[in-house]
C-alpha cells in the first residue's frame, strides 16, 4: 500500500507519542506536506547539509530525525541563518522532515530504555517521575449533525489524549436557543426568530500547551457564526513521562569493567569519566544525550554511576562531592546508535500495516567533534 506523510506520523505516533514530548521540545511533522505520498525515508540523529545533500542523492521524500531542525520560534527564513538556509533546502528540494525529540527518549521503546537493556540492565524504572502539566476541560456545545467533526477535532488538537489513551470525550445532549440580532450571519435560523437547536456538549481534557491552538482550531471548523464553548482548570495533575532511566546489574561489576562495557555498546573510542567513590557498580542511572541536570537526582534516588551526556565542569565537581561515578559518554555518541534501532522499529511497524515504503539509515558522519 501506497503511503503518505501523514501515516507515517501515525506510525511514529504509536512510537513516540507527541504529547509525552517536554513542553520546551519542539516535536513533529516541521516541514512539507501531510499529503506527499513517500517512497523513500531517511532515518538520521538530525539534519545537517551533509544529510540534505545525501538524501537528495538517494531521492528521499522524507526525514525522520531525533533532533529538531526548528527548535525556537522563526523570525525570519532567509539563506543569512544556518537553520533557514537548511529549510530552504529541503522545502526546494521537495522533501518533508518529521521529529521525535524528547517524546522518544521518554518512550520505553526510546532510547534511554534501549540503551539500558544493550547494558544488560534489569528490573528498569523511570529515572525521574516527570513533571506537572496544567490541564483543562473545554466543553464545546455544537450541532448534534456536526458531533462527529467535533470529536475528530478534538482528537487532532490532542484533547482527550493523556496516559495510553486518546480520543476521550464525554457527549451531553441538550437543546440551544438563540436569537439573531441585526448584523449577525447565522448558520441556523433568520435575524430576529428565537431558535431552538438539537445540539450536543463534547468536553475532553486538554493539557495547557495545547489549549490557545485547540480553541483556534476548534473555531474554524465550527459552524456557528459565534461557538459557545467553556474552558475550565483542573485541580488534577498528570505527570508528564521521565526523562531517563534506572535499574541493575545482574551482578556488580567494577568501575573499569563497567566502562568496557559502555565504549563496547556505545562504540566509543574515548569516554570522559567522574570517580565519586571506589564502590562496585550495582544500580546505573541513564539519560542520553544532555542530562547532567539530573545528577542530583540519580544521587539521591542511590544510583552508583550515571551515564550521560554533555557534563560541564562544575557539574562534573558537584557529582564526585556528592559520591557518584559519572560517565559522560557524549552527546552524539550516547544517540546516534539508536538510530539503526528506530529503522527497526519502523521498518517493523511499516511491514505489520503493508506499507510500500523504502527506509535508509544515514550514512553521515555528523559528530561535529574530533578526538587528537
Amino acid at each position: 500500500m501506497k503511503i503518505n506523510t501523514g501515516k507515517v506520523i501515525k506510525v511514529l505516533e504509536e512510537i513516540a507519542p507527541e504529547h509525552t514530548a517536554q513542553a520546551w521540545d519542539n516535536v513533529g511533522f516541521m516541514v512539507g506536506s501531510k499529503n506527499r505520498m513517500i517512497d523513500k525515508i531517511l532515518v538520521a540523529l538530525e539534519v545537517t547539509p551533509e544529510v540534505i545533500a545525501e538524501a537528495v542523492e538517494e531521492g528521499i521524500d522524507l526525514i525522520i530525525t531525533h533532533h529538531p531542525l526548528i527548535f525556537s520560534p522563526l523570525k525570519s527564513l532567509t539563506d543569512d541563518d544556518p537553520i533557514g538556509r537548511m529549510v530552504m533546502a529541503l522545502v526546494k528540494n521537495n522533501i518533508n522532515l518529521l521529529v521525535a525529540h524528547t517524546n522518544l527518549d521518554a518512550s520505553p521503546l526510546g532510547l534511554n530504555f534501549y540503551l539500558a537493556r544493550a547494558l544488560g540492565l534489569e528490573r528498569l524504572v523511570n529515572l525521574a517521575d516527570g513533571y506537572e502539566k496544567k490541564y483543562f476541560k473545554l466543553a464545546v456545545t455544537i450541532p448534534v449533525s456536526h458531533r462527529e467533526l467535533l470529536v475528530e477535532t478534538f482528537k487532532e488538537i490532542g484533547a482527550g489524549h493523556y496516559g495510553n489513551y486518546q480520543g476521550c470525550t464525554f457527549t451531553t445532549e441538550g437543546k440551544g436557543t438563540f436569537e439573531p440580532l441585526p448584523g449577525a450571519d447565522p448558520a441556523l435560523g433568520e435575524i430576529g426568530r428565537p431558535q431552538v437547536v438539537e445540539e450536543v456538549k463534547v468536553e475532553a481534557v486538554i493539557d495547557e500547551g495545547s489549549l490557545p491552538s485547540g480553541i483556534e482550531r476548534i473555531l474554524k471548523v465550527h459552524p456557528y457564526e459565534m461557538p459557545a464553548y467553556d474552558v475550565i482548570p483542573l485541580e488534577n495533575r498528570f505527570d508528564n513521562p521521565n526523562m531517563g532511566v534506572l535499574g541493575y546489574l545482574d551482578a556488580p561489576l567494577d568501575f573499569e569493567a563497567f566502562l568496557e562495557r559502555v565504549k563496547s555498546t556505545l562504540g566509543a573510542t574515548n569516554l570522559r569519566v567522574v570517580k565519586g567513590h571506589g564502590r562496585k557498580i550495582n544500580k546505573v542511572g541513564i539519560l542520553t544525550g544532555a542530562g547532567s541536570d539530573m545528577i542530583p537526582l540519580a544521587r539521591a534516588r542511590g544510583a552508583d554511576v550515571f551515564l550521560t551526556g554533555d557534563i560541564k565542569y562544575h557539574e562534573a565537581q558537584n557529582g564526585r562531592l556528592l559520591g557518584i561515578n559519572l560517565i559522560d559518554g557524549g552527546h552524539y555518541e550516547t544517540e546516534v546508535f539508536f538510530v539503526k534501532e528506530l529503522h527497526r522499529l519502523l521498518s517493523r511497524a511499516f511491514e505489520a500495516q503493508n506499507y510500500e515504503v523504502a527506509l535508509l539509515t544515514s550514512r553521515v558522519d555528523i559528530n561535529p567533534f574530533e578526538v587528537y
